[in-house]
């Protein structure tokens, strides 16, 4: 049976036709980056940060990556987790719990987290945080750490934590138990829920409620979207919300719902 050819499209403004699932190579990732990243999770985490890093609006945050950002990049979770240890293992990342939901993972490099932090401390503060980095993150394997080892393992003051709170450094999960964070945590998943929205909202009005992502480009969302587009799609497709699949036009961004 021949295959019907689809022409292309002459008005991405316009309503896009469906597209049939035998016209579309549903294993395709389109928003691979361009270099090869071979399985390697470091250079996942990498491609993902520069999409922070090349921002050119205020980004008061260190450059975070959400763990199903890389899968969305390495389809081989297993690869991904058994790395993502390695490299905690070789103290290069430090592996952070959003809020309360435990699958909702972020990872950020240690130096630049620590980077971020300590900019433009007081010399007092800096010894803290410094400590802070080098006895608590760098050598505690869990996601969070209790006041008590704070207090006596660490030897910092009742002071040291609140200090270390405010900083937002740690939250508090449950009496006498932290989880790690990082400042202003809360302001950035504002935003990113917001840029989900938005984007969500735009591709669930149109018909098919799916979108080329040349077409959503074009839009220039920037001044809308307070974190960088294609952070956002790696999120919503790394995190299924979205499915993102080659046609002949480009890559299809559809919703999953």
């Amino acid at each position: 049976m021949n295959r019907k050819r689809k022409s292309q499209t002459e008005n991405v403004s316009s309503k896009i036709p469906r597209i049939e699932e035998d016209e579309t190579d549903e294993d395709a990732d389109p928003l691979k980056p361009s270099f090869p990243v071979c399985n390697d999770t470091e250079a996942g985490i990498q491609y993902i940060r520069n999409i922070i890093l090349k921002c050119k609006k205020l980004y008061p945050f260190p450059p975070v990556v959400f763990v199903h950002q890389i899968f969305n990049i390495i389809q081989n979770r297993t690869t991904v987790n058994r790395q993502i240890e390695n490299l905690r293992n070789e103290k290069k990342i430090v592996l952070i719990h959003m809020g309360s939901d435990e699958n909702m993972k972020i990872v950020v490099f240690h130096d630049d987290l620590k980077n971020h932090v300590l900019a433009e401390k007081t010399k007092s503060e800096t010894m803290l945080f410094q400590k802070f980095f080098d006895k608590v993150l760098l050598s505690t394997r869990d996601i969070g750490i209790s006041k008590t080892d704070l207090l006596i393992k660490h030897r910092f003051s009742e002071a040291d934590v609140r200090t270390l709170v405010n900083a937002g450094l740690l939250i508090l999960k449950e009496t006498g138990i932290f989880w790690f964070s990082f400042p202003s945590a809360g302001a950035f998943m504002k935003r990113v829920l917001k840029g989900r929205q938005i984007i969500l909202q735009i591709i669930r009005k149109r018909r098919y409620r799916e979108i080329l992502q040349t077409e959503l480009e074009k839009r220039k969302l920037d001044k809308s979207l307070e974190l960088p587009l294609h952070y956002l799609i790696h999120d919503l497709v790394g995190g299924k919300v979205l499915k993102c699949v080659e046609t002949t036009s480009g890559a299809l961004l559809r919703s999953s719902t």
